[in-house]
């Protein structure tokens, strides 16, 4: 999976340690600052996605397991072996990022996918959900359901939707590819 991010994944224990110490929390600070206008759309759909894949990954942690990453980030020295249970997290962390089922995301037109570049756009032009909501004539509740790739849009959103932002559809699509 290719990502236009600051960092680079590399499936090995020390990128894993890095990642959890450092690079998810730049994630989530790159994708909760308050203006977004400063962004390109294709960085901030790459940090989107990576958030994706991080809730994937926590999602399959057990409570053990995040007790012992938090222990094993905060060691002074790294040991070479890994704790069993964060042997565990990293197989887990492996199965969301480098192997196959998830790159769904990444390489086809899906709910999830689309949820995530229409976020982005509305982010990146600085309108709240309750805004674009009112923009297009739907509920709040439409926007985040569509935005958390739980509805996939009618074609009237996606029309109302383009129209707003003044966009395309081919432009659209060529953030999902």
């Amino acid at each position: 999976m290719r990502f236009k991010v600051d960092f680079i994944l590399k499936n090995n224990q020390s990128c894993f340690r890095k990642y959890l110490t450092y690079y998810s929390k730049l994630v989530y600070d790159y994708i909760n600052r308050e203006e977004k206008r400063i962004y390109s759309i294709d960085t901030y759909i790459s940090y989107l996605k990576i958030a994706k894949l991080d809730g994937f990954f926590n999602d399959l942690l057990t409570i053990d397991e995040m007790y012992a990453l938090h222990d094993w980030i905060n060691e002074k020295q790294e040991s070479y072996e890994l704790p069993l249970l964060v042997e565990r997290a990293y197989e887990k962390w492996q199965e969301v990022f480098f192997r196959k089922e998830y790159d769904y995301l990444f390489e086809e037109l899906n709910p999830h996918g689309l949820g995530i570049v229409l976020r982005a756009i509305r982010e990146c032009n600085g309108v709240s959900k309750t805004d674009l909501a009112r923009m297009i004539g739907v509920n709040r509740k439409t926007v985040l359901l569509v935005e958390n790739g739980d509805k996939l849009p009618s074609l009237i959103y996606i029309y109302k939707f383009l129209k707003t932002f003044n966009t395309t559809l081919d432009s659209v699509l060529s953030f999902i590819e």
